[in-house]
């Protein structure tokens, strides 16, 4: 939690980015990473399930939250500075104690995203989450390294 009002039980996740740059939210350490990596790389099944991992750990992370601070609900919000100095600023529940689940895994749908050279780096694969009633991507996650999402 970056911000936390105990009076009021709540907690927020609080980012302040431009427009065009994804959230990072959390390093995600999934157990058995690379166990879970090399099975997703042979079937749908083991893409569902490296999926899956990282939102359970996204999940756990929330309920881990509510009971750490005592909250009765977690928020994000987020500020977007936007190229021409204008700021756009937005708030969204995420989940409370009687429903503490953010993400539902039937919602989503996995697959590794191509790598990319550029002359500057070359960029590695990410295990890109699709929100299937949107079909628009809302993780990217770098083998660890951190997790991405976009609302």
């Amino acid at each position: 939690m970056d911000v936390v009002n105990r009076n009021d039980q709540v907690g927020w996740q609080v980012k302040s980015t431009k427009a065009s740059t994804p959230v990072t939210w959390k390093r995600a350490k999934i157990p058995n990473s690379q166990e879970l990596i090399k099975d997703s790389n042979s079937s749908t099944e083991g893409l569902q399930t490296l999926g899956n991992a990282i939102l359970k750990f996204c999940n756990d992370h929330a309920i881990e939250s509510l009971d750490k601070y005592n909250l009765n609900e977690i928020g994000f919000s987020r500020l977007i500075v936007h190229p021409n100095r204008h700021l756009t600023y937005f708030e969204k529940a995420l989940c409370s104690r009687t429903n503490p689940n953010i993400f539902n895994e039937n919602e989503f749908e996995w697959k590794w995203s191509i790598p990319k050279k550029t002359t500057k780096k070359e960029q590695l694969p990410a295990l890109h989450g699709t929100h299937k009633l949107t079909q628009q991507k809302w993780f990217a996650w770098h083998g660890g390294k951190s997790t991405t999402f976009q609302w």
